[in-house]
């Protein structure tokens, strides 16, 4: 009985993984627009808000390392990207040395604000990767600031601190299959930071990707 049991949970596991991919690019886009009305429901008040400009790494980390991380909920429908505007106004009220205001603040907000703020001559945008926990056949996804060094290698930053330099996006994914003891990688997806998609692919990208 066990066996039987087993089985079909694997049976179960593999369409709900071939669904999530059959999907992919529909769910990004799902996200991208749900994303924009979002910003014009909630989060237009924070419209005075002045981001900043042109920052160094080691100030942007600093400012992200200030930050705790409540995740999305139901008023988010469990995943958005937030106005960028909303995180600086968090930040500003840290500053002032309030407590961080209440409400979501989840990866894709961390990795959009400093998308905006950190010094262009390092090419900023989203990186988002989803992949399988093995144990469970949850779908687990994290969103973080890609950045290029001048070098030409990647890096990323965001609410797990700032990643090692790696070659290419593949190794990237490669590495936090690794750090999160995943099996399998569901799809990854580059965009700019006004959330159009760059570059997205199934799977893992190739290792010309950067």
């Amino acid at each position: 009985m066990n066996y039987v049991i087993k089985k079909m949970k694997q049976v179960i596991c593999r369409a709900k993984i071939s669904f999530i991919k059959r999907f992919f690019f529909f769910g990004f886009m799902w996200w991208k627009n749900w994303s924009n009305a979002y910003r014009k429901l909630h989060d237009s008040g924070y419209g005075t808000a002045a981001l900043e400009r042109n920052l160094s790494l080691t100030e942007v980390q600093e400012k992200l390392a200030t930050l705790t991380w409540p995740p999305d909920g139901s008023k988010e429908l469990w995943d958005v990207c937030g106005d960028p505007k909303r995180v600086q106004y968090m930040l500003d009220e840290i500053e002032k040395g309030n407590k961080q205001p209440e409400g979501a603040l989840d990866c894709d907000d961390f990795s959009i604000w400093a998308a905006h703020v950190i010094d262009k001559n390092f090419y900023p945008r989203i990186f988002c990767f989803l992949w399988v926990d093995k144990k469970t056949c949850d779908i687990r996804g994290h969103a973080m600031c890609l950045l290029r060094q001048k070098d030409g290698r990647i890096f990323h930053i965001g609410n797990w601190g700032t990643s090692k330099p790696f070659s290419n996006l593949r190794e990237a994914c490669l590495d936090i299959l690794e750090r999160t003891g995943s099996g399998e990688s569901i799809g990854w997806s580059i965009l700019y930071k006004d959330l159009s998609i760059l570059e997205w692919g199934l799977e893992l990208p190739s290792g010309s990707v950067t």
